[in-house]
């Protein structure tokens, strides 16, 4: 899958040369402008990350917006190749066969990008979410320990997790953490998943 013509290397390094957005379907997921963003061929359907190609040609892309149902912004700019790592990860979620609880730590997070790919793909969308929190409480065991040791990159973090994660989904399922790595190691919290 990384290796060969139609591997992820070969679709990295020949790739437009453009940014790309992390569509927040943790949100009310609006469709995008497809002149002016395209998906990414090599994000796997599977993993429920919706990612798109931003071309710079068409001008400036407009802000993000708010949704006013779910009051999260609609998508994230990031660096495609933020997306690389949560993919190889792995992780389990709604649309595989398998659904072991996951355990990840994040640990440079800011400014969010992964930690926001690592949500989404565990928890799905939207209406995912909120059918888990229908009753009161979460229906998965996932947890993510997203770490940032420098106090003015976990504002941005902490930030950044408000506007494009729901509330009961944070209070649930997401750690922040400004420890030194070194130390996270003899914490009580079990990292199985991946790092």
């Amino acid at each position: 899958r990384w290796d060969g013509d139609d591997g992820l290397c070969h679709a990295l390094m020949d790739g437009p040369s453009c940014h790309a957005a992390l569509v927040n379907r943790l949100g009310d997921a609006t469709p995008f402008d497809a002149a002016v963003m395209t998906p990414i061929p090599w994000v796997q359907p599977e993993t429920n990350l919706t990612a798109v190609w931003i071309d710079q040609g068409a001008g400036r892309l407009p802000p993000p917006t708010i949704s006013p149902s779910s009051l999260l912004l609609n998508y994230y700019c990031l660096d495609p190749a933020s997306l690389l790592p949560v993919m190889a990860l792995n992780l389990p979620n709604r649309n595989k066969a398998e659904s072991r609880p996951a355990k990840v730590l994040d640990m440079c997070a800011a400014p969010g990008g992964k930690t926001l790919a690592i949500m989404q793909s565990l928890f799905g969308n939207t209406e995912h979410v909120e059918q888990s929190f229908s009753a009161g409480k979460c229906e998965y065991d996932h947890l993510v320990v997203a770490n940032e040791v420098s106090r003015t990159r976990r504002v941005r973090l902490e930030n950044v997790l408000a506007d494009y994660i729901p509330l009961p989904l944070q209070r649930s399922s997401l750690i922040l953490s400004g420890a030194d790595g070194t130390t996270l190691g003899s914490s009580s919290v079990d990292l199985q998943n991946g790092l």
